[in-house]
């Protein structure tokens, strides 16, 4: 599978867009955004550098935000690295309700502070 790494400005800003309009964004909707032919990709690695830079830029793991469009998980990222873990070190349980309405929780924070996106933003050209 080719690497994603060369659409790594342009997914940054695509979620960025899409915490901006506070609306999930799915795997597949991400893909065909980025003008790949099928969400079934290497996410990881990508994901993973976005948090990371997102994570010290502003506080947030940006890609919380891309969730699956069905099957257990649906409308839940992959991932919930809260409490000061490495992005992508800890699984989201789609049966733990306790851990699905924390990562709720810091998603709809994310939303409201959309103005950290601008500044980041603005600091970052691509």
């Amino acid at each position: 599978m080719p690497s994603l790494m060369p659409h790594f400005w342009t997914c940054l800003n695509v979620i960025m867009q899409s915490i901006n309009d506070r609306q999930k964004i799915t795997y597949g909707e991400l893909a065909d955004k980025l003008g790949l032919k099928l969400a079934k990709q290497e996410w990881s690695g990508l994901l993973d550098l976005i948090a990371r830079k997102t994570m010290a830029e502003v506080g947030y793991d940006l890609t919380w935000n891309v969730v699956y469009a069905r099957g257990p998980a649906k409308n839940l990222g992959r991932f919930f690295s809260n409490g000061g873990k490495a992005p992508g070190s800890t699984l989201l349980n789609p049966k733990d309700q306790k851990q699905i309405a924390s990562y709720e929780r810091a998603l709809q924070e994310i939303y409201r502070y959309t103005y950290e996106l601008q500044r980041l933003r603005t600091r970052t050209r691509w």
